[in-house]
């Protein structure tokens, strides 16, 4: 069956009882979305004041600064403060000039990424009303993305993925756009296309969507764009990795493999699994429209997309937050997939309503409950920011806010630094010797020693803060917590 992209439903006046009737269920659905964002805007004004929440916040805003201030150097693995980027560099240079003029708060990234976010749902829009010419849908396409449970807290915090899905977006619809017209000026999405993959390694869905599409449409041409991209993006490369002797390589791509190499399957299914129940609605939408449509550049953009973020999951670490690229594309494709499932009164009581009432139960479940933290929470961390205050010596942390609040700065990147201990590429016995010769003054972690898990403290470690420190703070009793230990020894 053809989809058929243009529905004109200007009103409820003049037209039939069916039409009214799936009109009535499109207001209903964008009455939902209304109500996530609006909820959305209320969790985040009460949210984006408080200290470090996400893991990485503190560590993207740090590395972010010493961009900005030109003391990033690109061998900072080789001594103290122990630090490498986590991911290909444009959201630090961007960032770094920010915070050269609005400083380097956590309150100005969160801002920034939330500003990103926005500009990812207005590019929805261009895109889904490009496709449909109708503003209605449109407008559901663009909100559909902040429905999904996951985004009302990751869409503010500090990490480089929104900036990446917006370099990306961009470049697909100035691809759809341009390619329609036969102009060769299509060719400008692959800039930003190396822009979205510059800003974040696995961000690629889009180009290797478009390379395919061109590919099914025109082998030679397919070819030739997918070639040009590559080319473009290995020279890039080279010049980067040229110009930092080699560690550009080792940092964005050597660094980031993991131990163990493959992630347990077992986790990632399960969080596939986790992920598409938060949001099921898109992905419904999205699959009927693929059915219908399997060989349109959009099905072809949400399978690739979907692919890119379950291999990321093979990362240690991984969770439902990974899949914010797929989380856009599948709002495209349900925005797509609205005019075709209208025609069948049916059909779209059943999918449209269906879909209202299951996202209407995760509202209110997360107006009740919330994921952020309680009001507690800031004064807990100036308190642990009182403790470590008198530091003279550095302090080893999983929380970097707290640290950089308090005017020091962190000593070493947990996750990081552990794994790269055991691939080889760092001496673990340096950190050792400093907790055991108390050269670390406190350690911040965030629950108690031992851990399950050795993905940011081994057991040697683990051993070597157990002996040597002894917990001044400890707040693991509520849900945001972290541990402030003390060198029983202090000089």
């Amino acid at each position: 069956m053809r989809i058929v992209y243009h529905v004109n439903l200007p009103t409820l006046e003049g037209i039939d009882k069916k039409m009214k009737l799936n009109k009535i269920l499109l207001w209903s659905l964008l009455g939902v979305c209304v109500g996530w964002v609006g909820m959305w805007i209320f969790r985040v004004i009460g949210a984006i004041g408080q200290p470090q929440i996400e893991y990485s916040e503190g560590w993207n805003m740090y590395i972010a600064s010493l961009f900005g201030k030109g003391e990033w150097q690109w061998q900072m693995a080789s001594g103290p403060p122990y630090t490498v980027s986590f991911y290909t560099p444009v959201w630090y240079f961007i960032m770094g000039k920010i915070t050269n003029i609005f400083g380097s708060s956590l309150v100005v990234g969160r801002i920034f990424n939330l500003l990103c976010t926005g500009a990812d749902m207005m590019m929805v829009f261009s895109i889904v009303q490009h496709f449909t010419k109708d503003k209605l849908i449109a407008v559901i396409a663009a909100l559909l993305p902040i429905t999904a449970a996951t985004m009302i807290g990751w869409s503010m915090y500090i990490r480089v993925d929104m900036l990446a899905i917006l370099f990306e977006l961009v470049g697909f619809y100035l691809f759809i756009r341009l390619y329609e017209k036969k102009s060769i000026y299509f060719l400008l999405s692959i800039p930003f296309y190396l822009l979205a993959i510059f800003t974040k390694q696995s961000i690629a869905a889009a180009a290797v969507a478009c390379t395919l599409y061109l590919f099914i449409q025109n082998r030679k041409l397919g070819v030739a764009y997918g070639g040009l991209l590559l080319l473009l993006g290995l020279a890039i490369f080279a010049t980067a990795d040229k110009l930092t002797g080699g560690d550009f390589y080792r940092e964005v791509i050597l660094y980031q493999r993991t131990v163990p190499a493959i992630r347990n399957i077992g986790e990632v299914i399960s969080v596939i699994m986790t992920s598409m129940i938060l949001f099921l609605p898109h992905c419904v939408m999205a699959v009927w429209f693929i059915k219908e449509q399997l060989t349109h550049v959009v099905s072809i953009l949400i399978v690739s997309a979907f692919i890119l973020n379950s291999i990321s999951l093979l990362h240690p670490g991984g969770n439902v937050n990974y899949f914010f690229e797929t989380i856009f594309t599948l709002s495209i494709g349900a925005g797509l997939f609205l005019p075709t499932i209208l025609q069948y009164q049916g059909k779209a009581i059943n999918m449209i309503g269906t879909s209202v009432c299951f996202l209407i139960m995760l509202l209110v479940y997360n107006f009740m409950f919330g994921i952020f933290p309680d009001k507690g929470f800031t004064a807990r961390c100036r308190t642990a920011e009182s403790l470590i205050a008198d530091a003279s010596y550095p302090i080893m942390t999983e929380n970097a806010g707290l640290v950089l609040d308090a005017g020091k700065v962190p000593y070493y990147e947990p996750f990081v630094f552990n794994n790269l201990t055991q691939l080889g590429y760092f001496d673990g016995n340096k950190v050792l010797h400093d907790l055991t010769s108390n050269r670390i003054e406190y350690v911040i972690t965030q629950y108690k020693l031992p851990y399950d898990t050795i993905y940011r403290f081994d057991n040697e470690l683990q051993t070597a803060i157990a002996n040597n420190y002894h917990i001044i703070y400890d707040t693991t009793d509520f849900q945001y917590c972290f541990v402030v230990y003390e060198a029983n020894n202090r000089r």
